[in-house]
């Protein structure tokens, strides 16, 4: 959770929501695509820097019949501001001013999936062509073009927002 927060980030930023798509449900990359166009219709660039993990912690498990969501409440710090992108002008926050906010990230998977102790996540096969691929890399099989999730073999994040309730 610490890690893909902090890439989740770094992508927004970089306007790059591809190199996201992997990690994300289908539903929930379509609406971080979205608002990312939203901000390059506007001409605008938001600005995510110095990116730090405080703490995350199991906040809530829920299992069914069909799915698992393991939910992680996360404090982080960062720079986070707006600019525009032909000027380069601050439009909205403060690029000199850490911003201390809690998240919670909603994780799923298909009930019964088991986490293999010690197992690299970082690759695994294509489910269309069967071809070893990163799961890092831009959600695409490189051979047969099909879109790869970390949901087809394990945990996807289906959810992600800012929490303004008291923390335990």
């Amino acid at each position: 959770a610490r890690d893909l927060f902090v890439k989740l980030q770094y992508a927004w930023s970089d306007r790059d929501w591809e190199a996201i798509r992997c990690f994300e449900t289908p539903e929930l990359f379509e609406q971080h695509s979205t608002q990312l166009k939203r901000y390059k219709q506007n001409g605008q660039i938001n600005k995510i820097e110095r990116v730090s993990v405080n703490w995350a912690k199991l906040f809530k498990f829920e299992r069914n019949l069909e799915q698992e969501r393991l939910t992680i409440a996360l404090n982080s710090k960062m720079i986070d501001y707006i600019i525009s992108e032909t000027t380069g002008a601050v439009l909205k926050g403060d690029k000199n001013s850490n911003k201390i906010n809690t998240y919670l990230l909603t994780f799923v998977r298909k009930s019964g999936s088991k986490t293999e102790k010690g197992k690299q996540t970082d690759t695994m096969n294509c489910p269309n062509c069967g071809a070893p691929t990163e799961i890092t890399s831009s959600g695409k099989c490189p051979y047969c073009g099909s879109v790869i999730t970390t949901r087809d073999h394990g945990w996807s994040l289906a959810n992600l927002e800012r929490y303004n309730g008291i923390m335990y």
